[in-house]
This record gives structure tokens, sequence and C-alpha cells, in this order.
């Protein structure tokens, strides 16, 4: 659980290729399941505001990461320059989330591939 706290000014730091590291997103999850991101503020994020990731290769109890079952909601998410939500695959769950100064695609589903990138409008189609 996390809960009730206040992400400001996160900022980016690099992988020597240039593309983003793990840095500036409010909160990144590597291979983690059952994650509750609940009642927080995110503002002004250089990542994502919230991002679980995909890693099947860290072997745990006979089996990878395969992160399901997180549940982000009533979080206030302002200015998240990547995603707001970032997502690894479809099994998982965000509602009751605010969006502010978000760029178009803003909630991001990696798989099943290809990545979907989704607004709130999009989402409600689902």
């Amino acid at each position: 659980m996390v809960d009730y706290n206040v992400f400001y000014k996160m900022r980016s730091q690099y992988w020597l290729s240039g593309d983003y590291g793990a840095g500036g997103s409010a909160f990144y999850t590597d291979g983690f399941d059952s994650i509750n991101f609940v009642n927080n503020l995110i503002i002004n994020t250089k990542n994502t505001g919230y991002g679980a990731y995909l890693n099947a290769e860290r072997l745990v109890n006979m089996r990878g990461g395969i992160t399901i079952d997180h549940r982000v909601e009533r979080n206030v998410f302002i200015d998240c320059k990547k995603y707001a939500i970032e997502f690894a695959n479809t099994r998982n769950f965000s509602d009751d989330n605010l969006y502010f100064n978000s760029k178009s695609g803003y909630i991001k589903i990696e798989n099943p591939l290809p990545p979907l990138l989704f607004d709130i409008e999009a989402t409600n189609k689902l």
C-alpha cells in the first residue's frame, strides 16, 4: 500500500544510451504484483506518475514478475510529462483518478502488443 503521499518535481536520470531510466517517476515498480497506489498527489514528473513494468526474468518462488493486480485509485496526476499511468498489461485496475495538464494518450497499457495509449474517453469504451 502506497497512500497519502505528495510526489513533486520528480526528475529523470538517463542510461548511457540516452533513454529514460527509472528516475523521474513518482512511483516505479519492476516485476511486482498487487500494489495499491491510492490517494496520492503527483505533480510535475519528468517521466511517469505511476509505472508498473514487467520483469518475467526475475524468478521468485518459481515464477517471474508478471506485474498483475495493481490498483491505482483516487490519485491526482498533474503535469506528468511521459504518462500518468503505465501498466504492463490489462490485468490491473485504475479508477477515480484526476488528470490535469496531461498529454494525449496519458494512460499506457504495454501488453498485449502493440502498446495502447488512452485517455479517459478511450478507456471508458473498453
